[in-house]
């Protein structure tokens, strides 16, 4: 897969999540209530360095990703504590094996906080910041792809985008909202067994398109940044 990330992208990651954005006041901490929901993976970023190879650690302690290239660690998002990870554009970027839990699942949500000030100008596919995926290489693969893009290039419309389907082209989910001001947003893509997609930005459905449904399987590891 190649890897369109140009600028610099900042995530917290959570898979099969969809819970409020924060805590209300008196609720458990953040992190408690993602686990209490027991996704599949629960990315914190919170290891002292990052480097080539080094383990970015799931606080499920099932499914911990790989450093690949020259990433760095951020400031998280304010209130919720931990980490964010940082991507330089060109060769930074995290993966997580294919697993079982991944492949052969027809449900599921992807969740994750992002902040990013680089232009989102290029349609899919690749779009301009490609964010989290589990790609092939070929227009009928059964895939998904989460990227940073636009509706109408060369437009910089700061939309998220995602791309999903089990066999044949992508059906693409677009939220309505300019999302790279540098402000930090909460994305969850929720997709049911009927092909069913939902897309929320900062807990608000923008966007809800249908695939057709089926299990959407492959052998490729789940590639962040």
């Amino acid at each position: 897969m190649i890897r369109f990330v140009l600028g610099v992208v900042f995530l917290q990651l959570s898979m099969a999540f969809a819970g409020q954005p924060l805590p209300p006041a008196g609720e458990p901490p953040y992190a408690a209530q993602v686990l209490r929901d027991k996704p599949l993976v629960y990315l914190r970023f919170e290891e002292p360095e990052i480097a080539d190879g080094q383990i970015a650690r799931d606080e499920t302690a099932a499914h911990s990703a790989i450093w690949h290239g020259a990433g760095a660690s951020g400031v998280g998002v304010p209130a919720i504590h931990g980490q964010a990870a940082k991507f330089d554009g060109s060769t930074a970027y995290l993966e997580i094996a294919d697993h079982v839990d991944f492949s052969s699942s027809k449900a599921m949500s992807v969740e994750f906080w992002f902040t990013s000030t680089q232009n989102f100008d290029r349609t899919f596919w690749p779009g301009s910041a490609t964010l989290v995926s589990k790609a092939t290489a070929g227009n009928g693969s059964s895939d998904w792809t989460i990227i940073g893009g636009s509706s109408d290039a060369p437009d910089n419309q700061g939309r998220i985008i995602v791309g999903a389907g089990p066999k044949g082209g992508d059906t693409k989910t677009v939220s309505r909202t300019k999302l790279n001001e540098g402000q930090w947003h909460h994305v969850v893509w929720c997709r049911e067994d009927s092909g069913a997609n939902t897309l929320f930005i900062d807990g608000v459905p923008e966007a809800r398109v249908n695939d057709g449904g089926g299990a959407i399987s492959n052998n490729r590891p789940i590639q962040i940044g």
